[in-house]
């Protein structure tokens, strides 16, 4: 696998040329399948694209490969979550959060799920954890914004 194609590919995906960044991940793949970075990039993608099944399937042959990377599980809670498996997204969310419990994305994608499902309580707790890693984050501020705005809390 070439690194630059790679980093390549990652960047095309973070400038919302995603389905530009899938090709070019795809074609890696094809050269080098079952690449842990490769199917990585390539489910993140899938799953900015809707490509939902297709997603679940790679970030779980991630999950084979390293299951204590905690990103794939959040990753993979992404996937169920945008497929409506909301039991099967807080699994995934609270074992990357176990894996990593210093990372603050962990702790947001827990809240942003229960705000999805109305648990004001644990939205509260789990954005506030995010909080104590994040202080000077203004993405998570404008979410808690936004509960008081939806007066949630």
């Amino acid at each position: 696998m070439s690194n630059k194609k790679m980093q390549d590919a990652i960047r095309l995906i973070n400038k919302g040329r995603v389905r530009e960044g899938k090709k070019a991940l795809e074609k890696l793949n094809r050269k080098t399948p079952n690449d842990y970075d490769i199917l990585y990039y390539l489910g993140i993608a899938q799953t900015k694209l809707g490509e939902l099944k297709s997603a679940e399937k790679n970030l779980k042959k991630c999950i084979h490969i390293n299951p204590n990377a905690s990103g794939d599980h959040a990753a993979l809670g992404d996937v169920y979550k945008e497929k409506g498996e909301n039991k099967l997204a807080e699994f995934c969310y609270k074992v990357a959060l176990m894996l990593e419990p210093e990372n603050p994305y962990n702790n947001h994608r827990l809240g942003s799920l229960y705000r999805r499902l109305n648990d004001t309580d644990k939205t509260i707790y789990y954005y506030a954890e995010t909080f104590k890693y994040m202080a000077n984050k203004t993405d998570f501020f404008s979410d808690i914004l936004l509960l008081v705005d939806e007066n949630m809390i």
